[in-house]
């Protein structure tokens, strides 16, 4: 089988979040995400939530994005990455928004287009 046992995952995950550079972090973290259970969600959404940089980092919210949707608990993590994320400069908010649009469409009871299209003109008039 292609999965990992949980003891595994769990120690590929330490592994990679003790990885130095944010670019072979971010690669450890997009290549675990199939693998990622219920359990281990948190660990690599934090690991992703602190890399620095917005180039890196995008790519591997992007990746966890599917994930968050598909958890049941994926409100309540939510909630602590948006809190998490409200702390980065504006241009960095926007990008992680961006690299997390599914979990905002799966939130949205309204018109999801509507609510990315607010962030955009938000992004436009205070760059």
């Amino acid at each position: 089988s292609d999965e990992l046992a949980p003891k595994t995952l769990s120690q590929a995950l330490e592994a990679a979040q003790a990885i130095q550079h944010e670019y072979y972090r971010a690669k450890a973290l997009m290549a675990l995400t199939d693998q990622l259970t219920p359990e281990t969600l948190p660990q690599a959404l934090e690991a992703a939530q602190a890399t620095e940089s917005e180039y890196y980092r995008a790519p591997a919210l992007t990746a966890l994005a599917s994930h968050l949707i598909n958890d049941s608990n994926y409100f309540s993590l939510w909630k602590g990455s948006l809190h998490f994320l409200s702390y980065r400069t504006r241009p960095d908010l926007l990008s992680d928004m961006a690299a997390l649009a599914p979990v905002i469409f799966a939130l949205s009871s309204d018109e999801p287009i509507e609510v990315m299209e607010a962030i955009q003109d938000v992004a436009r008039w205070w760059p």
